[in-house]
């Protein structure tokens, strides 16, 4: 049974008879908001050369639907442009707005949802080589994972849904955790506290296999090889418990019990006296080419940095401040010196980069203003210049804020 546990997550604020933005705290976190590693990545661009100087030009606004809950890029029409697709949860959409090609973007095409879209992922999924995209569908009562397959020309077929007796999907991750060649996807549930994958048939159709126990509120998921055995991994932000939870694959796409990492500081704002999580992502942050963690903190306001020892084990986190009540954290080189850099959305109305100093370790944030309420982001470069941009879902005013790097 569902129970309003975790009251900052914009889904149980629904299932609690509350509206998303009732309270400060009303959206979602940032979980998955990047498109999928691999052919369709937007995080792999590298600049053209190490910035003398840089900064993020001030947002440029595009309408979504309400709510925006989670934002993903990925080339959906094949020109060589990365767009950007939007998930609403204030009216059960997807957004897909197409790049005119400078880091400008078309006016919104809509595409009805299950319930309650929450998070998304963004990978070619039928092996036909053009990007698609699927959502976590949290709504009471109708809660599954639903696909949309490009038709190829950047329009989506129907979403086809997939769903598994008391299950409730928050984290959406994609990798191809069987090695058979075609990308899986791996969700999180808050009924159980639980984690499974979706295996793919090989045409973007999937079935369900196990699921594994996690701590209380797993909300964000992402994926990455840490342990260097070629397989991908999982790891997944547990709100309500304050913890990572990290699965290493035993290379079939089953998974051993987790391991945990305690994230944040102490605090009291909420029950259970812990710092919540709302989001975890993954970058190689000290340059050893192991990939690190790194988790937003919300009620500290700091970001969590876990690096990784090289087999799949992490050390205690190091915590950087950012701006206040942290919901999203990605991951880019964003001033080109070769270093992964961190981007945060901070739900008071900022976005915060940290610099990495080289040695996995991060210079104080710069932050520049959002539209109301953030949740969400993703990094990739929009107007092909060699340098990553932002792209913000801004879920107090049904936008999504573009903002295009400036190098010098």
């Amino acid at each position: 049974m569902r129970t309003c546990v975790a009251l900052t997550l914009v889904l149980l604020f629904a299932a609690c008879g509350r509206s998303p933005l009732d309270v400060l705290l009303s959206a979602d976190g940032g979980w998955n908001h990047f498109a999928a590693t691999g052919p369709d990545s937007a995080l792999d661009s590298a600049a053209s050369a190490a910035c003398v100087r840089w900064q993020l030009a001030p947002q440029v606004t595009y309408a979504t639907g309400p709510a925006p809950s989670a934002v993903a890029i990925g080339d959906f029409n094949g020109d060589g442009s990365f767009d950007l697709v939007v998930a609403n949860l204030g009216n059960s959409t997807a957004s897909v707005l197409l790049n005119v090609g400078d880091g400008t973007f078309a006016p919104q095409g809509t595409y009805a949802t299950g319930t309650s879209p929450y998070s998304l992922v963004v990978s070619d999924l039928n092996g036909d080589g053009k990007s698609d995209f699927a959502v976590a569908n949290y709504g009471a009562g109708a809660e599954n994972v639903g696909v949309f397959l490009n038709r190829g020309n950047g329009t989506f077929a129907s979403e086809i849904t997939y769903s598994k007796e008391g299950y409730d999907p928050l984290g959406l991750a994609v990798g191809d955790f069987n090695r058979d060649g075609h990308p899986d996807l791996a969700v999180t549930t808050v009924d159980p506290n639980a984690m499974g994958v979706f295996f793919n048939h090989g045409n973007g159709t999937f079935d369900i296999q196990v699921m594994y126990p996690t701590d209380a509120g797993p909300v964000s998921l992402v994926a990455g090889d840490f342990n260097h055995d070629g397989v991908p991994d999982l790891a997944a932000a547990n709100w309500a418990s304050s913890t990572l939870s990290v699965f290493l694959n035993n290379g079939h796409g089953t998974f051993p019990a987790q391991v945990t990492y305690a994230t944040g500081a102490p605090t009291r704002l909420y029950s259970g006296g812990g710092d919540h999580p709302s989001s975890v992502t993954v970058g190689d942050f000290d340059g050893d080419g192991s990939p690190d963690l790194a988790a937003a903190n919300m009620e500290s306001s700091t970001v969590s940095v876990f690096l990784n020892t090289g087999d799949g084990t992490f050390l205690p986190q190091v915590m950087y401040p950012v701006g206040d009540v942290p919901y999203a954290v990605g991951v880019g080189d964003f001033d080109g010196d070769g270093h992964s850099d961190l981007a945060v959305a901070n739900n008071a109305g900022t976005v915060s980069v940290l610099l990495n100093l080289g040695d996995g370790t991060f210079a104080p944030q710069q932050t520049w203003a959002t539209g109301i309420n953030p949740q969400s982001l993703a990094v990739g470069d929009l107007n092909r210049d060699g340098h990553p941009d932002l792209a913000v879902g801004n879920s107090g005013d049904g936008t999504v804020g573009v903002f295009l790097s400036q190098c010098q």
